[in-house]
C-alpha cells in the first residue's frame, strides 16, 4: 500500500502527507491501545475524534479537487456526494427526533432490550461500512456485477413526499458477497 500522496496545497517534499498516515495511526493504535490499557475517556474522545476528523476533512479536499481537476480538462467526472442547504436545514429536525426517539426508548422499554437494539444497529452500520472500505479498494467500478435484482414497490407514503413506486436496484458480484460475509463476521465478534 503507497501513503497517500499530498495535495495540491500542501507542501511536502515527497508528496507524503504524514498528518494524514498519522491520523490512521492515532485511529488504529487508539483502538487497540483500549484493549491493553484503561484510558480516560475524555483524552481517547479528544484524540479519536481530533484524528478522524483530519481523515475525513482530507478526504473530503482530496475529492474536492478531483472534481476540479476533471471539470478543468473537460472530462465528466463521477457524481460526488455534496450537502447542500436543504440538506443541512434538517439536521436539526433529524436530531431532535432521534433524540426523543432515544429518550421514549429509553423510558418506557428495558434498558436491555434498548442497549440490545441500539448494538444491533451499530453492528450493522459498521457491517455496511466495513463492506464499503473494502468494496472500494478491491473492486474496480467499471466490471459487470454478477448479479442484478430490480424491483418496484408501491407503497401509501407518497404523500409524505417519498416516490411511489419505489425503485430498487441492487447490483452484486460474488466478490460483494464475499466481502459483506466477512464484515459480518468481523462484526459479530465485535458485537460479543
Amino acid at each position: 500500500m503507497t501513503p497517500p500522496k499530498a495535495t495540491i496545497t500542501e507542501t511536502n517534499k515527497d508528496g507524503i502527507n504524514y498528518l494524514l498516515w498519522l491520523s490512521y495511526a492515532t485511529i488504529g493504535g487508539l483502538w487497540i491501545a483500549t484493549h491493553f490499557i484503561m484510558i480516560p475517556y475524555v483524552i481517547h474522545l479528544m484524540v479519536l475524534v481530533t484524528a478522524i476528523l483530519y481523515a475525513a476533512c482530507h478526504h473530503s479536499l482530496v475529492l474536492r479537487e478531483e472534481a476540479a481537476k476533471a471539470a478543468a480538462s473537460g472530462e465528466s467526472a463521477e457524481a460526488v456526494d455534496t450537502l447542500k442547504a436543504e440538506d443541512a436545514y434538517q439536521f436539526p429536525l433529524v436530531g431532535s427526533l432521534s433524540l426523543f426517539s432515544l429518550y421514549c426508548a429509553f423510558k418506557y422499554l428495558d434498558k436491555d432490550l434498548v442497549n440490545l437494539l441500539i448494538g444491533l444497529y451499530f453492528c450493522a452500520v459498521g457491517c455496511l461500512a466495513v463492506f464499503v472500505t473494502l468494496q472500494n479498494g478491491l473492486i474496480d467500478k467499471t466490471k459487470k456485477k454478477s448479479f442484478q435484482i430490480k424491483k418496484s414497490i408501491n407503497h401509501p407514503l407518497g404523500a409524505l413526499g417519498i416516490e411511489s413506486p419505489l425503485k430498487i436496484d441492487l447490483e452484486f458480484g460474488i466478490l460483494d458477497i464475499i466481502l459483506l460475509t466477512g464484515s459480518a463476521v468481523f462484526c459479530g465478534f465485535y458485537f460479543r
